[in-house]
């Protein structure tokens, strides 16, 4: 994952040495590179790599756009981002993967989705991202339209918020970023709250809202834009999901299995490129050792580890899922790394909780597996 974060203040400017406060309070999500890019004047449309600048403490643009960078596909700074284009006024950047980038890859971008994605954008503007096999959350702007698109995945797996009021427009991948650039304290939305409690879940709302009162969400799907001369934001479309087959109801049983199995090992050789090491979380239950035993014996990945977690006790007691880990690490011959969790007494339970509803911005209530994998 990566961190997003974009500063929009016409009146008074952004103050770079704050901007980069409040993009590096995303430092875990991206923490092996940075970049920030900005406009003086809006009117000007000329987008500069603060790296550029010659003192850029000095200097008070207008708009300013920054990326923590997780590199997993492509770890040359040939994907550093936010990418700039001064010939078509564009830029973008994005937090996800484009699982069939390589369907639409030129010769200049086949070793990134990411370049692929912003060579697509700027070729199909928004429609690119119904071509997009993916998980992602984007900022894509197009200064000749006076837009900034934002848009998230099918499912909504990439988190994108954003904050609005008189000349001042924020978008971010974390709520804390925004906190630090408004200087305000946070605000929890009753309603949020009231779902919490009745529905004993955290509130991860699909409806445009979040867990802190003015502080929106891309809903799932959704590209909207603001508008950068008229201050309004507007809904653009939904990316959607393609239609199943009308023969779906005439296949066989057997059929059905056939395709789903197809289906399924095309999803998971897909999500297996990559530029750094592969490692696979395995619980011994259905769902990820299927996802495991197609990841083996696919031959994509030369050096595939599993990982599990384990409480233990005080009589070493061997777990259900520990046991059948086992089990399939070793009939598929992979390593498995085994990490070992002593039981946790209250105060660390709690301590532990605390960090990580931080890390969340949101109460973890049903969400505890979190735990043992942190």
């Amino acid at each position: 994952m990566c961190g997003l974060l974009l500063y929009l203040n016409k009146e008074e400017g952004v103050d770079l040495g704050s901007f980069q406060k409040a993009l590096n309070l995303q430092e875990s999500r991206g923490p092996d590179d940075y970049g920030i890019v900005c406009i003086n004047n809006l009117a000007s449309k000329n987008l500069i790599d603060i790296r550029s600048l010659p003192d850029p403490q000095k200097s008070k643009p207008q708009l300013v756009i920054g990326h923590r960078r997780l590199s997993i596909i492509d770890t040359s700074t040939d994907s550093r981002q936010p990418f700039i284009d001064n010939n078509s006024s564009t830029f973008l950047a994005y937090n996800g993967e484009f699982y069939n980038f390589e369907d639409f890859a030129i010769k200049a971008t086949k070793h990134s989705d990411a370049l692929t994605l912003f060579d697509l954008l700027k070729s199909k503007k928004i429609c690119g991202l119904e071509e997009v096999n993916g998980m992602w959350a984007t900022i894509f702007g197009d200064l000749n339209k006076n837009k900034i698109y934002l848009s998230r995945d099918r499912y909504g797996k990439k988190p994108l918020y954003f904050y609005h009021d008189r000349n001042r427009f924020i978008v971010s991948s974390e709520i804390k970023s925004i906190y630090s650039l408004t200087g305000s304290l946070r605000q929890v939305d009753p309603k949020a709250l009231g779902y919490f409690f009745i529905g004993k879940l955290s509130p991860y709302l699909n409806d445009g809202s979040s867990f802190y009162k003015d502080i929106n969400s891309v809903k799932p799907g959704e590209i909207i834009s603001y508008d950068l001369n008229k201050d309004k934001i507007f809904y653009e479309t939904t990316v959607g999901f393609k239609q199943a087959e009308a023969s779906f109801a005439q296949k066989s049983e057997d059929e059905l299995a056939e395709e789903l199995s197809s289906d399924l090992e095309d999803a998971v050789k897909l999500r297996l490129r990559s530029d750094v090491k592969v490692g696979i979380l395995v619980s011994g239950g259905v769902d990820s050792s299927s996802i495991a035993g197609i990841a083996a014996k696919s031959g994509v990945v030369r050096d595939l580890s599993f990982y599990t977690c384990h409480i233990v006790g005080n009589d070493n007691f061997v777990t259900e899922d520990l046991y059948y880990s086992r089990e399939l690490a070793k009939k598929l011959g992979i390593k498995l790394l085994e990490i070992s969790l002593e039981e946790l007494d209250q105060d660390s339970f709690f301590s532990t909780a605390k960090k990580l509803s931080g890390y969340a911005e949101l109460p973890l209530n049903l969400m505890l597996s979190c735990i043992p994998t942190y």
